[in-house]
């Protein structure tokens, strides 16, 4: 429901041609999922994200040369190149 009233905020915003009304209605949508607790507060400005142990470093490149692989890029390559 917040994520649908950020949207309407938006909408009405650069409907009025607001300058930075997209951004105005994300920190107006986050502010109030903060205020109303839908959402937590950041705890901080900025900081570095934090990455499971499980999943940093752990990139699987052995199906990269599988068959499936090759047919899906000729594909993209063929639709790029041959379109009228």
């Amino acid at each position: 429901m917040l994520t649908l009233c950020g949207l309407l905020a938006v909408a009405v915003l650069v409907a009025r041609r607001v300058p930075g009304a997209i951004l105005l209605g994300m920190i107006g949508a986050a502010c109030v999922g903060w205020g109303t607790g839908l959402s937590p507060a950041p705890a901080g400005l900025l900081s570095r994200p934090q990455l499971p142990q499980t999943t940093f470093f752990a990139l699987d490149f052995q199906d990269l040369a599988s068959g499936a692989l090759v047919v899906a890029v000729l594909a993209f390559l063929f639709c790029l190149y041959l379109k009228p």
